[in-house]
Formats: structure tokens, C-alpha cells, sequence
């Protein structure tokens, strides 16, 4: 259609044609006269317009995955009763254990160690020898410490399975595995919530019971279970030199 309007004050007047040859006939017979009106300031503008805000809906999704949802997480873990986290944390520990690899008087020894060194905590840390050969240990959370034998195989010395316990523990006590896991929900959460989807959010959650074994913390949680490992160490008179030995048998 061609709407041709006229009028100093709405509601404007107008003309409408199904045709735009009407158009020419009228631009030839009166050839001096603005037949069209210039575009406007946001039909001109139209391209930067969308491009901005797609430019600003990318910074505030971003901003919402790196900032908001961590911190949200964050101060959600903080407000999670122990009580809850041991629950959500022996079920998890039963998913991940169902391989029947678990030595269960090994596991004892393990318990009996850390009881030794003496820590106070809010959790029932419980210690679990696996029979896997993978370097590796992890913290669940609520209070499960799982070992790897390919890890104590590696280990010469009690100061190194004290610090490797220590570790571990300080993961549980500072709840780095559930901030890790709520961290990573939280992001998933805020981009279902962007693209209306909430059907992987129990997959997500599942995901990391399954993998919570190679959950990479961050560096600044690292960082933290070294330092308070130490800590532990230091107050119970057990020498560093076997947290040295540790790195290297992560290094090698």
C-alpha cells in the first residue's frame, strides 16, 4: 500500500493506494514537491540501535553468569543447614560408590588416622579407601573424604597423607564442593531463566554427582585448603616437607 498523510495535527489526514505507480505519477507532475518524508531520527538509526542492544543484553547476560549467579550461589551455600548437606552429600557418596571398589578395612585406617590428628569439626568426616588406581583424591559434600589407591601409592610418608587429609577436609569445612556445584547450577539456572528452559537443571546437579571426583576448583579455593592444611600441620608439630612431596607427586 501507499499511504500518502497530510495535516499539521493529529489525526492526520490521509490517501492510501494499492499501488505505488501512483506515486511516479504524482512525483512527475509535480516535480518540485517532497513527496516522501526523510526518514526518521530511529528508522536512520535502526541498525546501531539493534546492534546496542544486543551489545547490551550480551553484558548482562554475562554480567548475571560470572557476577550474580556465583555470588548468589555463594550466599545460598552460606544459608544451606549442615544437616542438609550431609543428606545431599551421603547421597551423592552412594551414587558415586556403587562400584563396590571401596576397601572398607583400608577406609577404617584412613578414619583412624585423621581421628588422630585431632580436627574439630561441625561435619562427620568419613574417610574411604578406593581401590581405583587414579592419582586422586576428593571431598564431597556434607563430609565424605574419598582416596585413591593410585594416589597412596604414590605417598612415602605420614606428613604427606596427613597434609592430603588436611586438604581435603578444609574442602569440606569451607563447603567448596557445594559452592562448586551451586555455582555451577546457578549459572545454568540464569540462562534457562534467559531461554526459558529449567529441564537440564537436575541433569546439571547429577552431572556433578556423577563427576564430582574431577570438579575443578577454583584457584582461589585451592589456595585456601593449602593454606588452613598448613595451619593443621603446623599446630599439630607435623613437618611441611611432606606437603612438598605431595605437590611433586601431583607434578610428576
Amino acid at each position: 500500500k501507499l499511504i500518502l498523510s497530510y495535516g499539521s495535527v493529529p489525526p492526520f489526514e490521509y490517501l492510501e493506494f494499492q499501488s505505488n505507480e501512483f506515486l511516479e505519477v504524482l512525483q512527475n507532475k509535480y516535480p518540485y514537491h517532497k513527496w516522501i518524508n526523510s526518514e526518521n531520527w530511529i528508522n536512520k538509526h535502526a541498525f546501531g540501535l539493534i546492534i546496542g542492544g544486543i551489545l547490551i543484553l550480551a553484558v548482562a547476560i554475562v554480567s548475571l553468569y560470572f557476577i550474580v549467579a556465583p555470588k548468589l550461589s555463594d550466599n545460598l551455600t552460606k544459608a544451606v543447614p549442615i544437616k542438609w548437606e550431609v543428606d545431599l552429600g551421603d547421597k551423592m557418596f552412594k551414587q558415586f560408590m556403587s562400584d563396590g571398589k571401596e576397601n572398607s578395612v583400608k577406609s577404617m585406617q584412613l578414619d583412624s588416622f585423621f581421628k588422630l590428628m585431632n580436627v574439630v569439626s561441625d561435619y562427620p568426616i568419613r574417610m574411604h579407601f578406593s581401590e581405583d588406581t587414579i592419582i586422586n583424591a576428593f571431598a564431597i559434600p556434607g563430609g565424605h573424604i574419598v582416596v585413591y589407591k593410585g594416589l597412596v601409592d604414590k605417598i612415602s610418608n605420614y606428613e604427606s597423607l596427613a597434609g592430603l587429609l588436611a586438604h581435603e577436609y578444609t574442602h569440606v569445612a569451607k563447603k567448596h564442593s557445594l559452592k562448586t556445584i551451586l555455582r555451577s547450577a546457578s549459572s545454568y539456572l540464569v540462562l534457562a531463566a534467559i531461554f526459558g528452559d529449567l529441564t537440564g537443571l537436575a541433569g546439571i546437579i547429577l552431572e556433578n554427582a556423577n563427576s564430582i571426583q574431577n570438579l575443578s576448583y577454583s584457584r582461589n579455593f585451592e589456595h585456601e585448603a593449602d593454606q588452613n592444611a598448613v595451619a593443621i600441620l603446623l599446630d599439630r608439630k607435623i613437618g611441611l616437607t611432606g606437603m612438598l612431596d605431595l605437590f611433586k607427586v601431583f607434578l610428576s
